[in-house]
């Protein structure tokens, strides 16, 4: 599921988590 949503929202989801508390995306 992630890997589809993460290619769209790379950018503003890594940079979102990555402040937020770093998810698990990368």
């Amino acid at each position: 599921i992630f890997r589809s949503l993460k290619k769209p929202i790379s950018l503003c989801a890594e940079a979102q988590l990555d402040a937020d508390g770093r998810l698990s995306f990368s």
